[in-house]
């Protein structure tokens, strides 16, 4: 049985009422994960995720270098990550070229790509794909890597939901 979580803690939080934050970590660490996956994510909320994609990716790949740094100052959107506009189509045609995730997520990856997350952690892209606490790298509790969850059935929707949860967005 695969589960995302290898961890006997959340045991704890068996009887916590069906859809709670603490009976999702016990599923997580509990269930199979196609099941995990078809109970929460087959229907996610993509709200985060899709504010996320309008507000910075759309509008990265829709301007050009200096209408999108224009953009960030004008919008007064202030993040604490170095955002290199020059590697953004390179990067997405090399994770595009890999044919594993959607469009969407192609673009949204490109776009952390083209940030200095990886950089400041100093892991290259394709060991990041491959790593278990792909998250929060040396803190995740996760046990299955990015390459891992896309393969399943509503993964791609699990990584919509949760790649805007990962530190490096938390600063926005």
């Amino acid at each position: 049985m695969v589960r995302l979580i290898k961890n006997e803690d959340y045991k704890i939080y068996k009887d916590y009422p069906d859809g709670s934050p603490s009976k999702k970590m016990y599923d997580a660490a509990n269930m199979d994960f196609n099941r995990y996956l078809e109970k929460y994510y087959a229907k996610p909320n993509l709200s985060q995720w899709n504010q996320l994609n309008r507000v910075f990716v759309e509008n990265a790949f829709k301007m050009n270098k200096k209408e999108y740094e224009d953009y960030l100052q004008n919008s007064r959107i202030h993040t604490a990550m170095i955002f290199n506009h020059d590697k953004l189509e390179y990067n997405y045609e090399f994770i595009k070229a890999k044919q594993i995730f959607d469009d969407e997520l192609s673009k949204f990856l490109a776009y952390l790509m083209s940030c200095d997350f990886l950089e400041e952690i100093n892991v290259d892209f394709d060991v990041w794909l491959m790593m278990k606490d792909w998250i929060n790298p040396g803190k995740s509790t996760y046990d299955l890597s990015i390459l891992e969850i896309a393969n399943f059935k509503n993964g791609e929707n699990f990584l919509k939901q949760h790649l805007p949860e990962m530190p490096l967005f938390k600063l926005l």
